[in-house]
């Protein structure tokens, strides 16, 4: 996926909701569906497009008293930043590795 299908998949509205409930902290599909209004079924396809692109991972996995398993996922990076200048959109996502590398960068440069 190139970077303009990624900026038409972060403008779908689900999509945002999505990314804002696992921000952070990891849910399952079933928790996001309640809490956004989407229905399940558009939750699990959300997801799906949104793990393809590398925007949100499975964070782990439970399993209830009956054996039922429970996919909880979390978003990929821990900041992004959205500039828009002269026309042109830039997305930048952040991971803590990302921002350990640069500080470490920063401190290491005279």
């Amino acid at each position: 996926m190139n970077m303009e299908e990624i900026k038409d998949v972060l403008a779908d509205e689900d999509v945002q909701k999505i990314l804002k409930a696992a921000y952070r902290v990891p849910k399952n599909p079933v928790e996001i569906s309640e809490t956004y209004g989407i229905p399940i079924a558009k939750t699990y396809r959300k997801i799906k497009v949104l793990e393809d692109v590398g925007l949100l991972k499975k964070a782990y996995v439970k399993k209830d008293w009956k054996g039922k398993r429970s996919v909880y996922y979390k978003t990929s990076w821990d900041d992004v930043y959205v500039t828009y200048n002269g026309g042109s959109l830039k997305i930048r996502f952040e991971t803590l590795m990302d921002m350990s590398s640069a500080l470490r960068q920063r401190i290491l440069t005279p």
